[in-house]
């Protein structure tokens, strides 16, 4: 039997604070508790660590931690079995029904979104996919209330959309920015909207005349003209749990941890080696690891 070695790396100050995740008396497997280690022998020193700061203008915490590597016995932990396959079910009359009902169209949108000052969005899209030439198009929008919309239906089909971390400028700071580096903004040209008042979008790259190429465009500003105060309570919602999740990480920025690894040698039992596809045992045996 070719032996291999396992290795469990565990933070210890994570560990020491965690609860049992069984509260009943039972197996190692069921509570989720770590085994009874048996070290032959360990090494420790100190190293320097840096947590890198989880959010602009915080500083990185460089912090000087215990690495210990221990060698242990083997704690015979319990070898998973291999999943066996699923029984076939027998669909009922009403799935077989749906899955025979002609299927909504389904259509991918990947899109980028520059905001300038709240007012207006810029709008960068594929209509026919990244061979295809993209199109632009302001909007009167501001895209940050739809930055959680993932998917929504128009005339019967389904939109999927990837809209790209939205950028937000705001053109005064820039400014300001280029007057203190001797240079001139040039502020977006911002085109005429027919109704400025309402949620309307005008093409300035592409063809205006190709509907599916403008479809998307247009099922987002009728899914934000139908559900406007729905989607800006819940960006009003986004923007406080992102308030108070900086305010935490400021308040207690992360500090690096102790750090505890365990390793030890195991000897595969002949029944689990039988169990196991080919594939995964091949680089097993073909590169053992002597002791």
């Amino acid at each position: 039997m070719k032996a291999f070695f396992s290795l469990i790396t565990i933070i210890s100050s994570t560990l020491a604070a965690q609860e049992p995740i069984a509260s009943n008396p039972g197996t190692q497997e069921e509570s989720g508790e770590l085994p009874v280690f048996q070290v032959r022998s360990s090494v420790t020193q100190q190293v320097m660590r840096e947590e890198p700061a989880p959010l602009p203008g915080m500083v990185p915490v460089r912090k000087m931690v215990t690495e210990t590597v221990q060698v242990v016995d083997d704690p015979q932990l319990p070898v998973l079995p291999v999943p066996e396959p699923g029984a076939t079910r027998v669909l009922s009359e009403e799935e077989r029904a749906q899955l025979q009902a002609p299927q909504r169209v389904i259509i991918p949108i990947i899109m980028t979104a520059t905001v300038y000052d709240h007012q207006r969005t810029l709008l960068r899209w594929y209509p026919h996919g990244n061979q295809a030439p993209s199109m632009s198009a302001w909007s009167t929008i501001d895209f940050n209330v739809l930055g959680g919309v993932t998917r929504f239906v128009f005339e019967n089909q389904e939109f999927h959309l990837l809209l790209m971390p939205v950028e937000n400028v705001e053109t005064e700071k820039r400014r300001l920015m280029a007057q203190q580096l001797g240079r001139e903004y040039q502020a977006p040209q911002y085109p005429e909207f027919p109704e400025p008042g309402n949620a309307v979008f005008v093409v300035t790259q592409g063809d205006a005349t190709d509907v599916a190429a403008l479809k998307p465009v247009k099922a987002l500003h009728a899914l934000y003209l139908a559900e406007s105060a729905k989607l800006h309570e819940e960006y009003a919602a986004r923007l406080t749990t992102q308030a108070q999740r900086e305010a935490t990480l400021r308040a207690n920025p992360p500090e690096p941890q102790d750090v505890l690894i365990r390793v030890w040698k195991s000897e595969m039992p002949a029944d689990a080696v039988s169990d196991v596809p080919e594939k995964i045992l091949a680089p097993l045996v073909e590169r053992p690891v002597e002791p």
